[in-house]
């Protein structure tokens, strides 16, 4: 019985919205923190060494955890973002192997489920 109620309380946290994926904490808990999980893929010709995120317009970058030797073109992340229900505007800073530096700024987040990185 105590699994029943353990695996019923689990797929309650995970809740569906706008295509991302939010894991929520216990309801009850004011300061539950929420996760959305966005898909990031490479679909640039080169590799890439770092993918950053910050709410939008507050430069406070977090990096994703990459493979190791960067995210190849054609190749996906999984990033999963704090706050994700109340902050869907994020800015991304992406680094290639070679060093150049994309900025894609106030990108919302909460209107996918996955997010194609390509050349401009």
């Amino acid at each position: 019985m105590a699994n029943r109620i353990t695996l019923a309380t689990a797929a309650a946290a995970l809740i569906v919205i706008a295509g991302g994926y939010y894991l929520l904490r216990d309801p009850g808990d004011p300061a539950r923190i929420r996760l959305m999980e966005i898909t990031f893929a490479n679909n640039s010709a080169a590799p890439l060494a770092v993918v950053e995120y910050s709410p939008a317009g507050q430069g406070a970058w977090q990096a994703a955890a990459m493979p190791e030797g960067g995210l190849g073109p054609g190749e996906t992340i999984v990033l999963l973002l704090p706050d994700g229900a109340a902050v869907c505007d994020y800015d991304l800073r992406i680094t290639g192997a070679d060093g150049a530096v994309a900025l894609r700024p106030g990108v919302n987040l909460c209107a996918v489920a996955f997010y194609h990185f390509r050349d401009e």
